[in-house]
């Protein structure tokens, strides 16, 4: 519990400071800040229901996030605009993939959650391993097998894709691949740019085994960088 309030609190920083470098104005700052504290707020009744932190074995953290601001009305002295930001954000941050149709502003604020939400997810994977401390905190890995090798389907669906989806995820390993094609879904440069900074992205991808497919995808997610660097975009 106590990793999920300090995660909410760096990716509430971050949120803010991507915001700040995107230009935004000082309210949509605020409004930032606030939806990446209250991005993971269905975490915590989760685990205390189910202890256990994966959806399909329990809920969509995301939706029961948004249920739960719902039903308490911890929205309700907001502007009715920021207030819709937020509960987009919070419900659909961890979707795999963006909705085709939504408001351009709650586009926006969906984007920067869901970049911030990675950068800190990758760094307390990071941590957790570098620490020794993965093999007691089983419900952070995701109760996955931490000496298993790389499952041949996910490694299938990221070549043929450039994403994976999590039913194919059984080993550290996995989820260490899984985190690299993450590099394809970042949308801001900003955020880009802290992937690269912190360093963790390297650290990911000098765990991964020796394999000529793994090493093909790496090579791509490098050249995909390096080209969104150039571009400034």
């Amino acid at each position: 519990m106590e990793l999920k309030v300090v995660h909410s609190n760096r990716v509430a920083l971050d949120c803010r400071d991507i915001a700040t470098e995107l230009g935004w104005s000082s309210e949509d700052v605020f409004t930032a800040e606030a939806l990446g504290l209250l991005h993971d707020v269905g975490r915590y009744s989760q685990y205390a229901e189910f202890e256990t932190f994966v959806d399909h074995d329990s809920v969509n953290h995301g939706l029961h996030g948004y249920n739960i601001l719902i039903k308490h009305e911890v929205l309700k002295q907001a502007d009715p605009l920021d207030e819709a930001v937020i509960l987009d954000g919070v419900k659909l941050h961890n979707t795999r993939n963006l909705p085709s149709a939504m408001p351009v502003d709650n586009i926006r604020f969906l984007k920067l959650i869901r970049d911030a939400d990675k950068l800190d997810i990758i760094k307390v994977f990071r941590e957790t391993i570098q620490d020794g401390r993965h093999a007691d905190m089983p419900e952070i890995m995701l109760n996955i097998d931490l000496t298993g090798q790389p499952t041949r389907e996910l490694i299938k669906e990221i070549l043929e894709t450039g994403s994976g989806t999590y039913r194919h995820v059984h080993s550290l390993a996995d989820i260490n691949l899984l985190r690299v094609a993450w590099s394809y879904t970042i949308n801001y440069l900003p955020s880009l740019k802290r992937l690269i900074e912190r360093n963790h992205l390297n650290d990911t991808i000098q765990s991964l085994p020796d394999d000529e497919e793994i090493t093909l995808i790496v090579s791509r997610v490098k050249a995909y960088i390096e080209k969104r660097l150039a571009e400034g975009v």
